[in-house]
């Protein structure tokens, strides 16, 4: 043997048994495996044997010892005899394992279904492993398949998958992951994995169907928005133009000629290469391609250098062409968005399409079919996701026009006679050029995205801020960067109460807030906020994750650069409260610690620019077709005037007037009564309240942006008393 993956194959076959057991007894009949068996121990001993009775032998040979089977499938001619040489194949009277050498084809396709059953039936299938080539005498790309069988037992055994990835890895690498896995009990490892579940008796056995963490992935595609099928998105059809159909370059060819459109045109840059003296042509135009059309590569090659399908768009200036057998072409049906076919394409050239297949027969696909391509489920993005992607394209063509305005400027410097006239009409040409460059800027620094992006409340503590910092590191500055924290700890404390109230997980620190704060005519503190942060990071509150479709919340809760943070800005402000204040010559040392905790906090709550503080306005809900839109405001920014947007609802059930987190998954989550937004009964200025006291029977809420308190209406109070923070009368 030579190369790299025969000594692959050599070694799991070691592995498989080791010099310290029984040797086993190679049992073949194909000729072109006398250079295999050649290679193998001189203790491993060789027969071989007639195609008819194969099974009969091996089952014979397993009287006697170990089996290594290789039944006839070297050779093209004698592939669809295999699954018959296997068909009835029994154990032994003894306890020998037994070693399928086998096409990959084995594992998925439906021809070996049958043999897969019996297998299953008749059998413990303690191995399954697949890989590409090491077999001298069988084409080097050809997939592979190892199988290890015993004798079935009362014993209850777990089966180890293992699929040689087709990468750089090297040889060493793989046998010894090879060798892990053969020890494991559970779990996986690098390249393989344990099932403590067997499939079905003749259903596929391909590794990446069962692999726990594709599995995973598979399932999650839906998370995108919705899976479908291409057959729903595009009219498929293969090439069918015959071999008399086609014409060379060298013919006489007449002007109503088609180019014929071969694989070998379809790029991996997704273009269709042009025309060259190899190019064929045919006056068979039944089948042609129109602009709009996709062409994919029938024929896939498993170790090539990409990792999806290989596809090009047919576009308006192409020249018109006739597919051949080894093309594809989807055309996409009426109604498919242009947002949903690239997304899809996309998807089609990526290493997902292959791994997370739930086609049987992927390991071993050498050429795609119109029937594979029309059952093959892709994901479709969402509504969200979909209004991602269009910022996201906006963005990229708009850069282009711009880039293209800003050489257009610089490139008429010098065109005006008069230097005077150059000078002016490139400062007046290049006006919207800097705007647009200021505002950008704000965007990507995070004084600029807190301004215009954070919610209200923490947004304009920010402005605040800016205004005390101006004035250098004074005390006042100081103070402004505590209230900056602890609104930010208020309100999103206040945020991760209300999720929790809705996953149905009560919060042991709001008790506190109830039972040792509000009970005794006390407010919450900053370290009540603080404390309801830290507990919401915990495990039991996980459903959080689910409930808004990210971690990043209780990511922000559980970081430990986040906690510490907190913690020292916590004691800032309790240092504040019991005047260990910081001296005057220490002031601007104190700014700059806190600002850059500030900022940290800050910068981990990202989270917020995706998951909105808005309140609705007004919902208009059509009750036979189950629909709505509702108009909101989105309270982003420093202040509270902001227009009214629409969306579309699932639900009547809103409160308006009510705060609500809006999620990317336009999902819609109540923070009443832990945050209201109301216009201050003191200033009239639209503010954010939360929970003050509760003194002499009167509720108090406390606004974050003015600090002015007012007292709660009787229903607010009894909803307050609801939600636990306050004790039963």
């Amino acid at each position: 043997m030579s190369g790299d993956r025969d000594n692959l194959l050599l070694g799991m076959l070691k592995a498989l048994c080791p010099d310290t057991a029984e040797s086993p007894i190679v049992v073949y009949a194909d000729n072109c495996f006398d250079s295999l068996t050649k290679l193998l121990a001189r203790e491993w001993s060789r027969r071989k044997v007639q195609y008819q009775g194969f099974a009969d032998q091996v089952a014979s040979s397993l009287e006697e010892g170990p089996v290594l089977a290789i039944p006839p499938w070297g050779r093209l001619e004698n592939r669809s005899a295999a699954p018959v040489a296997l068909a009835g194949l029994r154990t032994g009277s003894g306890a020998h394992q037994l070693i399928l050498l086998t096409p990959a084809t084995l594992l998925g396709n439906r021809s070996w279904r049958a043999v897969r059953r019996e297998l299953a039936e008749n059998w413990q299938i303690q191995l399954v492993a697949c890989l590409s080539g090491g077999v001298p005498g069988i084409r080097p790309d050809s997939r592979v398949a190892l199988l290890q069988l015993t004798p079935p037992s009362d014993k209850h055994e777990v089966l180890r998958m293992f699929e040689v990835p087709g990468g750089l890895a090297e040889p060493a690498t793989i046998i010894k992951d090879f060798q892990r896995l053969l020890r494991m009990g559970g779990g996986s490892s690098d390249f393989g994995f344990v099932l403590r579940e067997r499939p079905a008796a003749g259903e596929s056995l391909a590794p990446h169907l069962h692999d726990p963490a594709v599995v995973s992935r598979r399932g999650s595609l839906s998370d995108y928005g919705e899976t479908t099928t291409l057959g729903d998105l595009f009219e498929i059809r293969q090439g069918t133009l015959r071999p008399e159909d086609i014409r060379r370059e060298g013919d006489t060819r007449g002007p109503l000629a088609h180019r014929v459109l071969s694989g070998r045109d379809i790029r991996h840059d997704h273009s269709i290469a042009a025309p060259d003296e190899d190019s064929r042509w045919t006056y068979n135009t039944d089948s042609a391609t129109q602009a709009g059309d996709i062409a994919i590569r029938a024929l896939y090659n498993l170790n090539g250098p990409t990792e999806g399908f290989v596809w090009a768009r047919i576009e308006a200036g192409d020249t018109s062409a006739v597919p051949d057998q080894n093309v594809i072409v989807l055309r996409p049906k009426i109604g498919v968005s242009t947002q949903h076919l690239d997304f899809v394409l996309r998807y089609l050239s990526s290493r997902h399409v292959m791994e997370l297949s739930e086609d049987p027969r992927v390991s071993s696909f050498r050429r795609l079919h119109e029937s594979t391509l029309s059952n093959w489920r892709v994901p479709l993005p969402d509504e969200p996701l979909s209004d991602a992607i269009n910022d996201v394209e906006s963005v990229r063509h708009r850069v282009a026009q711009w880039a293209d305005e800003a050489d257009d400027i610089i490139e008429s410097l010098f065109d005006d006679n008069s230097a005077t006239l150059s000078r002016q009409r490139v400062i007046e040409r290049s006006r919207n050029v800097r705007l647009r460059m200021t505002a950008i800027g704000n965007i990507e620094t995070l004084s600029g995205r807190v301004r215009t992006q954070y919610p209200l409340p923490i947004a304009y503590s920010w402005r605040m801020l800016e205004v005390a910092r101006s004035n250098g590191p004074t005390r006042e500055a100081y103070q402004a960067l505590l209230d900056v924290a602890e609104h930010t700890f208020a309100f999103t404390a206040g945020v991760g109460l209300a999720l929790a109230r809705e996953v149905g997980k009560p919060v042991g620190a709001a008790k506190i807030i109830a039972t040792a704060r509000l009970a005794r005519g006390q407010g919450p503190s900053m370290s009540d906020w603080c404390s309801i942060l830290d507990e919401l990071a915990g495990q039991s509150f996980s459903g959080i994750d689910a409930a808004i479709s990210t971690t990043e919340f209780r990511d922000f809760c559980g970081n430990p650069k986040n906690k510490e943070a907190r913690r020292n800005l916590l004691m800032r402000r309790n240092d504040e409260a019991h005047h260990r204040r910081v001296e005057l010559m220490n002031l601007p040392a104190a700014c700059d610690e806190a600002l850059g905790q500030l900022e940290v906090i800050l910068e981990a709550l990202t989270f917020y620019l995706d998951n909105a503080l808005i309140i609705p306005a007004a919902v208009r809900w059509d009750t036979f077709k189950q629909t709505g839109h509702m108009g909101y405001r989105r309270l982003a920014g420093d202040h509270p005037i902001v227009p009214t947007q629409q969306m579309q609802v699932r639900t009547p059930a809103v409160e308006i007037g009510s705060l609500y987190l809006l999620d990317s998954n336009r999902d819609l989550h109540l923070l009443r009564p832990y945050l209201v937004g109301k216009n201050c009964e003191m200033c009239g200025t639209f503010s954010v309240f939360h929970v003050d006291r509760f003194l002499d029977g009167v509720l108090t809420m406390k606004s974050m942006e003015h600090g002015h308190v007012i007292n709660a209406s009787m229903e607010l109070a009894e909803a307050v008393r609801d939600v636990g923070l306050l004790p039963a009368p």
